[in-house]
């Protein structure tokens, strides 16, 4: 018995009361619904937990494409950089070009000492000024 000891007759009807519990099987029939309760709890962690599982392989997935996606944007930016900065040389060495020759044209439009053969041979030079 516990330390507040109960008096015979309150000890008696608590185990009368106990007894009657097990006897009527209102007990066994509170004990399986408890037990189908927790078999439905513990079906739906385990859908919860799968379907946590599908989502982190989804998110992922996704993480690895967007690294991916990212990793292309940024190999196109470098090459589109360095596609633009070849550009601009080589229009840089076409205008440098354009003015050297140019400035042959003048030379040999004024230069008196040329044969009329080199002169025409050079004729398409004067096609280029006039552009």
């Amino acid at each position: 018995m516990t330390t507040n000891s109960l008096s015979t007759l309150a000890t008696f009807d608590d185990i009368c009361r106990c007894v009657q519990v097990l006897t009527d099987g209102s007990a066994e029939e509170e004990f399986l619904k408890i037990l189908q309760l927790q078999e439905e709890f513990r079906l739906e962690c385990v859908a919860s937990v799968q379907e946590a599982q599908r989502l982190q392989r989804e998110l992922d997935a996704s993480l690895q494409s967007m690294s991916d996606l990212e990793t292309n944007l940024f190999n196109a930016r470098r090459l589109l950089e360095m596609e633009n900065r070849a550009r601009g040389e080589a229009e840089h060495e076409r205008d440098q070009m354009e003015q050297k020759l140019l400035a042959v044209v003048d030379l040999l439009q004024y230069e008196n000492n040329l044969k009329n053969e080199t002169k025409d041979k050079l004729a398409f030079l004067n096609n280029l000024q006039k552009k």
